[in-house]
């Protein structure tokens, strides 16, 4: 009786299954037909059909629901539990026949993933469908079912394109994206997706499709897509493994006067043999266009401190960042480290120095220095109060000084207490 039961309920499964089989079979032998192959509602119908294939499993589910709830629609449907960490992220995942539904830490449907359907890649097939259709439309008495098709097929490539990302399944992703990008751009929906076109881009750059990956993110350049730089230092970086360093010197100089805060640009543009001088001249015009921006001021004390070792020059830069915006957080952030930094320094040479007059006048510069970089970072927290590094470094100057004031202990106790509350 339990043999019998189990097979009863497999069959009512698979009977809908078994159905869009026999579908896609008679959809063969019209393709098949010379006369129906040349019909656009023949494969109009096929694009459908490759679309309901997809759709069968999660037809009563969608992103973002309810493990609960999405258990009381497939009450039918067995199920087993599993578990999975991805990119330190925790999923539990509900494991059915046709179908792996991922939930996040909060219970929700995150994402998919299809199996065992009655065609391999029905999105991918349902574009090549359409195309067809569209193609054998000469009255184009079908463009608007054609179009829409497309347009809501983009949209479930983006969803699988995601979920292979995930899944780290990078070639996967691409080929959902690409053929999202072509549902877009086909003249039947003739839109741009910038997005889209980025994704692509990006996708075939880490499996190391160059040559496509350059073609797109010069493409973006052009539609004025840049992602902050973003765009533009991927694009210069393809230029130089191409051997192209002329082009990309000049994409990364263009870019850096457009997003000097970009921090990929400006290493890539001193990997490109780009001296200082001329880098510094890049980052003067920039100041000249934008004299009120305090981050073009931050990035030159950055240069300084980080690629010079100028901590004199650094601080003059964040001291006019200062001054062209009291409120800038890096700045404040940048002069309160730069005295911290130089006591370590400090305290470092006071516990080699064997003469006890100097291991006190060193103390005493330590301590000089933790006090010029106190207020700094208590204005930084004002700022950006979310940035615990800020509250560590103003625990540690306040536990050397708990001593001095009842107000320094107070102020130590309650940045302590705020780093265990984060913790």
């Amino acid at each position: 009786m339990l043999l019998v039961f189990g097979a009863t309920q497999l069959t009512a499964q698979n009977k809908e299954k078994e159905k869009l089989e026999k579908k896609l079979e008679k959809s063969d032998a019209e393709i098949a037909d010379a006369k129906k192959n040349v019909d656009p509602k023949t494969w109009l119908n096929r694009a459908t059909l490759f679309m309901d294939i997809y759709e069968l499993p999660v037809k009563n589910v969608m992103i973002g629901m309810p493990q609960l709830q999405i258990k009381t629609v497939l009450k039918d449907e067995k199920s087993r539990t599993d578990n999975i960490e991805l990119d330190s992220v925790s999923y539990e995942i509900l494991r059915y026949p046709d179908k792996d539904l991922y939930f996040n830490p909060a219970g929700l449907l995150a994402f998919w993933q299809l199996k065992d359907l009655a065609a391999d890649e029905p999105l991918i097939k349902a574009y090549g469908a359409y195309s067809k259709a569209y193609e054998l439309d000469a009255k184009q008495s079908n463009a608007k079912k054609i179009r829409e098709g497309l347009e809501l097929l983009s949209l479930k490539l983006n969803t699988e394109a995601a979920t292979a990302y995930t899944l780290e399944k990078y070639d996967a992703a691409l080929r959902y994206f690409e053929t999202s990008l072509q549902c877009t751009t086909h003249p039947a929906v003739n839109t741009i997706d910038t997005l889209i076109i980025y994704n692509v881009a990006f996708l075939a750059r880490l499996v190391n499709e160059n040559d496509k990956a350059l073609n797109y993110f010069k493409q973006l350049i052009g539609l004025g897509y840049e992602a902050e730089g973003n765009v533009n230092a991927n694009y210069a970086a393809l230029l130089q493994e191409k051997g192209d360093s002329l082009q990309a010197k000049d994409v990364l100089a263009q870019a850096f006067l457009k997003y000097p805060k970009n921090q990929q640009i400006l290493v890539l543009l001193i990997n490109a043999g780009s001296d200082m001088t001329t880098i510094f001249r890049y980052l003067k015009q920039a100041q000249e266009n934008e004299p009120h921006n305090a981050s073009l001021y931050d990035k030159e004390g950055n240069i300084y401190d980080e690629q010079l070792n100028d901590k004199e020059k650094a601080m003059q830069c964040y001291m006019k960042a200062i001054e062209v915006n009291p409120d800038y957080f890096p700045a404040h952030y940048h002069i309160g480290v730069l005295h911290y930094n130089k006591a370590i320094s400090i305290q470092d040479a006071a516990s080699k120095e064997p003469d006890d007059a100097k291991y006190t006048a060193l103390l005493k510069e330590l301590d000089t220095e933790l006090k010029a970089a106190l207020p700094y970072f208590v204005r930084a927290y004002e700022l950006y109060p979310e940035e615990l590094s800020t509250v560590q470094f103003l625990k540690n100057i306040c536990y050397r000084f708990r001593e001095q004031s009842p107000e320094m202990m107070a102020d130590f106790e309650r940045y302590s207490k705020i780093l265990e509350e984060a913790q």
